[in-house]
């Protein structure tokens, strides 16, 4: 029997260590009563096809590593590993409410406060390695806005270090594609989700966490548009650009802020006339053929706040109401009103939460990322909590704060290979 598959009841004066074992293996009947019904939700008008480069048996330990690019990810990955439970690592915020904390304890779910230092995560990711489980992380920590990977966040790095159990590295391809972070409209289309490889523990021995966090950034680099154009694959729905301004808010033509709005298939601005058309493969049509897809507008896009960082004008604030989450109880949850200052040197919060003043900022040198859901809200986190952040007025200011924040933070976008990163060959066949 592998590693952590399953558990059985233990005998009066066992091992200690067979019961916490068994303590930690998902419940079998819930695992498989929630995987029907994600199956069905995440398949809906999609064709899933999975490529397994890694060779079954695979023996726990070991910790699956993923590329995020749609909301279904979380739902993909269980289908690529039908034969083992999974040990999830999700955000904390959804073990907020009674019956989903019910269910993510019987599936033995690991809590994680996303872009903030969690002991408590480390503590039972550590344990459940011991205990021979398949841990998964998606360790970019927040959706992509245009489909193309992110930097990893930092400590990743000292994580893999930290466990020393083999990495599996998992591409998933056509997902943002069909599901895009901005759309209002579904997509049908095909997902692909490839095992790339498993890479011993012993690799990354002589590494440093900064190194090994350049390797998995580098393996895990995915390009949504790169693979549309390879692949020829379609992406049809309704209108594909109904909700698009959540996520495009310079114009390429005349350089204006907030002028942009699409439906259609089209992507007007008000300012200029500018049109450009998307095709289903996710490309443009217009007069700025350099701009040929959501990729390279929102390269442009990150271009137009660095040189405004540059420049000396980049400052800018955003009038929010806000909704402080205690991440451990709903029951404290509390809403306010504030500012939210976007710097050069940081981002800072001042305002009233609940009845009270509340200021805090997070300097450029310990900024993460800012999550953000296109036209709702973003995310920033102090001391455990989770504000979610509502612009007044222009809720377009979602997407700006959060390539501002990838500016400050010196973080790169769209990234080629880079080459600097110490290259290490994957044991498959192990």
């Amino acid at each position: 029997m592998q590693a952590g598959r399953s558990g059985g009841k233990r005998k009066a004066g066992g091992d200690p260590m067979a019961k916490r074992k068994n303590e930690s293996v998902p419940n079998g009947f819930v695992y498989r009563l929630l995987q029907l019904p994600i199956m069905i939700l995440s398949r809906r008008g999609r064709r899933l096809v999975f490529h397994r480069n890694v060779p079954e048996p695979i023996e726990g330990p070991v910790l699956i590593l993923a590329n995020h690019v749609s909301y279904w990810d979380w739902a993909y990955i269980p289908q690529t590993f039908p034969r083992h439970r999974l040990t999830v690592i999700a955000n904390r915020f959804y073990f907020r409410t009674a019956p989903m904390r019910f269910l993510l304890g019987k599936i033995r779910a690991i809590p994680k406060t996303m872009m903030y230092p969690d002991f408590e995560t480390i503590r039972k990711v550590v344990r459940a390695a011991k205990d021979g489980r398949y841990l998964v992380m998606f360790p970019e920590a927040r959706l992509s806005t245009d489909g193309t990977s992110q930097d990893v966040v930092p400590g990743i790095g000292a994580l893999i270090r930290k466990l020393a159990i083999p990495v599996i590295f998992v591409e998933i391809a056509g997902a943002s594609l069909a599901s895009p972070k901005w759309a209002k409209h579904p997509r049908r289309g095909t997902v692909e989700i490839t095992v790339k490889e498993r890479v011993a523990p012993e690799a990354f021995a002589a590494m440093s966490p900064e190194a090994i966090d350049r390797f998995v950034t580098d393996r895990l680099f995915h390009d949504e548009s790169e693979y549309a154009s390879r692949s020829g694959n379609r992406y049809p729905a309704k209108d594909l650009t109904a909700g698009i301004e959540g996520i495009l808010y310079v114009c390429p033509a005349c350089g204006s802020e907030f002028s942009l709005h699409g439906g259609n298939d089209r992507v007007v601005c008000d300012e200029c006339g500018h049109s450009a058309t998307m095709k289903d493969d996710g490309t443009f049509v217009s007069d700025h053929p350099e701009i040929a897809n959501v990729r390279d507008w929102h390269r442009l896009q990150h271009r137009h706040e660095k040189e405004r960082l540059e420049a000396g004008n980049f400052a800018f604030d955003v009038e929010v109401e806000v909704l402080r989450m205690d991440l451990a109880n709903p029951r404290n949850d509390l809403r306010g009103t504030g500012t939210v200052r976007v710097r050069k040197d940081g981002i800072e919060f001042d305002g009233i939460v609940g009845i009270a003043p509340e200021r805090f900022d997070t300097p450029a040198g310990a900024l993460t990322a800012i999550a953000f859901k296109s036209d709702v809200e973003f995310e920033l986190y102090h001391k455990g909590y989770l504000y979610y952040c509502h612009p007044k007025g222009n809720s377009h200011l979602c997407a700006k704060v959060s390539v501002a924040a990838d500016v400050i933070a010196g973080r790169r976008i769209a990234a080629a290979r880079d080459e600097s990163t110490p290259h290490v060959e994957g044991d498959a066949a192990r």
